[in-house]
């Protein structure tokens, strides 16, 4: 299957260090309003800084396409196809490094448009050679490094945002992989990070929610 509900990855930091792994989503590559200096910048920082890796969610491409909304290519600066080819090699950079750990592959947001509408799975290609764990949304991850295993939810979409609390949305995530230790969110372009410690007698653990945002300037959404 080119997807999975679970998966284990190994990290071998440098020097015995802590790594910093970093959700990459909602970049909308293709658009015209999407900041590409700052996607440049995302990138490199992956790329120069030791001990740091990614995981990808949905969104990483616009893909607009006529079948699905026909104004949506008005404000396309490459086709979907040229914006696979294109953000592939970004993605291949960083796999070539071990520095992409995986991320969530059964996108049903922009790139799922193309599935939707033509039968076009568009992240098969995106990924064609990339060997990384896909995973389901609402799967995990057990992120293992060195002898420490840290268990880490992958949600793009929920159906528990809320406008008042940015990591709602992963906080009930956690409701459900309750034995999450990390949960990273992303779809309404409004970055948050929150640490809290949660307890349920007699154990207690911290736990994270981390909540990307996006590489658009202008954004209804």
């Amino acid at each position: 299957s080119f997807t999975q509900e679970y998966a284990k990855v190994m990290v071998e930091p440098r020097d015995n260090n802590k790594v910093w792994v970093v959700s990459v989503s909602d970049i909308h590559f293709g658009h015209f309003d999407t900041d590409y200096d700052m996607v440049d910048k995302l990138f490199k920082t992956i790329e120069n800084t030791p001990n740091a890796y990614c995981v990808v969610g949905w969104n990483l491409l616009d893909a607009a396409i006529p079948a699905k909304y026909p104004d949506g290519v008005m404000w396309s600066g490459q086709t979907a196809q040229e914006q696979v080819y294109t953000f592939r090699d970004k993605l291949e950079k960083l796999y070539k490094m071990n520095k992409l750990l995986g991320g969530i592959g059964d996108a049903s947001c922009h790139e799922g448009f193309t599935k939707q509408a033509t039968g076009w799975a568009i992240y098969r290609e995106l990924f064609e050679g990339i060997d990384v764990p896909l995973i389901l949304n609402g799967g995990y991850i057990d992120l293992a490094v060195g002898a420490q295993i840290y268990r880490t939810a992958m949600f793009h979409k929920t159906r528990y945002w809320s406008t008042l609390n940015k990591s709602h949305g992963g906080e009930r995530g956690m409701d459900r992989i309750v034995d999450a230790e990390i949960v990273f969110t992303s779809h309404r372009h409004q970055a948050a990070v929150q640490q809290t410690e949660r307890y349920n007698p007699p154990f207690k653990k911290g736990t994270a929610v981390i909540s990307s945002g996006t590489c658009k300037l202008y954004d209804k959404f």
